[in-house]
Order: structure tokens, then sequence, then C-alpha cells
């Protein structure tokens, strides 16, 4: 099981968005929009994006100047990035590629196919599998959803909660310290005290029934969320 991936489509065009918007869903995964090049940069910085659908003509910043910045970035350099054009010359794809692109889709394009080499791309680079509910001792959580039962009753997660779930739950099994947390769910740039991190916790525990028994506390690290058969027991 893996948190769903969320996939960020821009393009200058709606209708454009909302198909492809449209199937991502409809396939299992989560998706966001950006109408131009700046609103996508700032999504990318401030969110957690696995793949990005990026229309190469674009007024004002282009595609290829996104992936460019992309690119530049240490904690986004390995992106995965499909240009999405209506350019179909060798010099357009050569370009492309050579900035990094991991794939070229031309317009008009075939749904289907598209989100085939979505998922092709997720699964080279994160290892994505279409299942998306995580169970354990009463616990039931829908990474598509965001709908948390405990012992079949709803339960509420803040964003803030959910998100440092399912961060822990991408790194299951493995330690994960407050300051990755942190730069992950509240961004880098952004000045918050390391204990933001242990009262979220608390609250998640307070939430979770007999489950609070995964989320474990390794002393001097950080947290763990252990879905081994003995850490469950």
């Amino acid at each position: 099981m893996s948190q769903v991936p969320c996939i960020l489509v821009v393009d200058d065009e709606a209708d454009i968005r909302d198909l492809i918007c449209f199937h991502v869903e409809k396939d299992g995964l989560k998706a966001l929009t950006a109408g131009n090049g700046e609103a996508a940069l700032s999504i990318i910085w401030d969110e957690r994006i696995d793949l990005v659908i990026l229309d190469l003509m674009m007024p004002g910043m282009n595609g290829l100047e996104v992936l460019q910045s992309v690119r530049e970035n240490k904690r986004t350099a390995k992106l995965p990035v499909i240009l999405l054009t209506a350019k179909a010359t060798e010099v357009d794809k050569i370009i492309g590629f050579n900035l990094g692109a991991d794939d070229y889709v031309t317009k008009p394009f075939s749904v289907k196919e598209l989100i085939a080499r979505v998922h092709s791309l997720l699964k080279r680079s994160m290892g994505f599998t279409r299942e998306a509910v995580f169970s354990a001792h009463g616990l039931t959580v829908n990474f598509n959803s965001h709908k948390i039962t405990v012992e079949e009753k709803p339960v509420e997660f803040s964003p803030k909660e959910f998100a440092i779930f399912e961060c822990l739950y991408s790194s299951r099994n493995s330690v994960v310290d407050r300051i990755q947390i942190l730069e992950k769910i509240w961004g880098m740039d952004t000045i918050v005290d390391e204990r933001v991190v242990d009262v979220n916790i608390t609250r998640m525990r307070e939430k979770m029934g007999r489950a609070k028994s995964i989320l474990k506390t390794v002393k001097g690290y950080g947290y763990m969320l252990d879905t081994s058969p003995t850490g469950e027991n």
C-alpha cells in the first residue's frame, strides 16, 4: 500500500486541465491544477507533488522555463515531468529532453495513453501501487478521500495531521525526524518550532484509538509508523 500520488496538471486551457484532472482522479490519483507557469512553480514549491503534466506553450513563463526551474532546484530535480504540447517537431523534443523531461505527449492526445504514461513514470520513480487504503487495529485511512474511521466510527484529522500521517506512511517502518516533517509539511522557508510536530502527533494519537500503538516515538530522533507484524501487536 502507498499514499496516493499527487499529479499537478499545468495548462492554460481550462478544458484540457479539467479533462486530464477528471481522468487522473477517476484512476485513483490526486490532482492539482495551474493555469500558468508562475502558478505551477508556486504549487511545486509549496505542495507535495509526485508528477507534473506540463503544457509547453503557455503565455508568460512557458513549459520549458518551468521545467528548467524544477530541474535546477535540488528538492525537485528528480520530479517526473511529462511535457504536453501541440508542437511535435524533433527540435522541440530534443530541447525538452535535454532539459530533463521524462516523457512527451503531443496534442491531440489519447487520455488513456497519457494516464498509462503517468502510471509508468510513477512506478519507476516511487514504486507506486494503486491501493489507497491503510487499515490496522480498527483504524482505516483512505488516502484518496481523506476519510478516517476508528472502530468504524468517523474521525477527523486536521489537514496538517493528515499530511503528517501521509508523510510517516510514505516512510513506514523507518524513522522520520522532526525537521524532515517540518520541511515537508510546513515548508523549508517557514519558521516553526519543532514542538508543533509533537503537538500534532499527540492529537493524532488521541483520535487513533488502539491503533495509536503503531505511531511510535523514537527518542532523540523523531517518529515512525510501525506497520510491521511485530509493531502492530
